[in-house]
């Protein structure tokens, strides 16, 4: 097919690809609970400090708060860096997905213009991504050595 946007090609699910995604997804929620674990009683010291002395200590809360949006910026760089290499196979290639990706459900091919607006599209918002988060760490940077210099 040269101008369609689908054709019958059919890319099965991989159960090792299904599995990988269950381990990512589980060892994500176990970073998540561990962060939420150690941010949570520095918050409450916070809390304690702000009753006993009548005030809140806002540089600890601050620099929690900086430090995970820190870890978010990189992580949001880190998966734009892949939606953007991803686009680029696509257009490469000409069909989404390109040859020898790895999918997690059945998955129809689709090629010609619509597979080159998805991987074109797919990488801008990669691109995007990484700008967005770079711009958000730098101002964590910012942020924290305004906090060490005060």
């Amino acid at each position: 097919m040269i101008d369609g946007s689908t054709s019958h090609d059919v890319i099965h699910a991989n159960p090792r690809e299904r599995r990988r995604l269950g381990a990512l997804f589980l060892v994500g929620s176990i970073v998540v609970i561990w962060f939420v674990a150690w941010l949570t009683p520095r918050v409450k010291l916070a809390a304690q400090l702000a009753i006993a002395e009548g005030r809140i200590e806002q540089s600890a809360v601050c620099q929690s708060v900086l430090i995970a949006l820190g870890f978010f910026s990189c992580a949001i760089a880190a998966f734009g860096v892949h939606a953007q290499r991803f686009g680029k196979n696509v257009v490469a290639a000409g069909r989404f997905p390109p040859p020898g990706a790895t999918v997690s459900r059945t998955t129809r091919v689709v090629t010609g213009r619509p597979a080159l607006l998805i991987g074109r599209g797919q990488a801008f918002l990669g691109s995007s991504l990484v700008v967005l988060a770079s711009v958000l760490f730098c101002l964590v940077l910012y942020g924290l050595a305004r906090i060490s210099f005060d």
